[in-house]
């Protein structure tokens, strides 16, 4: 679907702590559509002619995967895929089903007794002996 700037909708507003269900189909591609294109916006910055192209539907479940970038604190990152390595999984693995877990939940209430940070405010506690 080829659309332009001015017809891609909104994101869903900002959560405002009154209880609400999961996500929904179409929050979900409102944002999904906001994010394409300011990825083709900034592949067109740096000379890319590809002609922009919509995604009329969030992906469905079985796509093919896709990569991901982000930035974390490299102790915890250390820590958790060592984890992993102990498990005898990989972190792919592990931050895929909490990704899933966290987007089925409706918002404020997964996990249980975790708040969502703000920015890069999250540390692993130093000692990491649990004790």
């Amino acid at each position: 679907m080829t659309m332009t700037a001015h017809e891609i909708p909104d994101a869903p507003p900002a959560w405002d702590g009154t209880p609400r269900g999961a996500v929904t189909e179409a929050e979900a591609l409102a944002v999904h559509q906001r994010s394409y294109k300011l990825g083709w916006e900034r592949r067109k910055s740096a000379g890319s002619s590809t002609e922009f192209v919509l995604p009329d539907a969030v992906p469905p479940p079985g796509s093919k995967r896709t990569m991901a970038a982000f930035r974390l604190d490299p102790r915890t990152l250390a820590f958790a895929r060592t984890r992993a390595v102990v498990e005898g999984t990989d972190l792919t693995a592990v931050i895929d089903r909490l990704l899933a877990q966290y987007a089925a939940a409706p918002p404020g209430t997964w996990p249980v007794g975790w708040a969502i940070p703000d920015g890069d405010d999250v540390e692993l506690d130093p000692d990491l002996s649990g004790g």
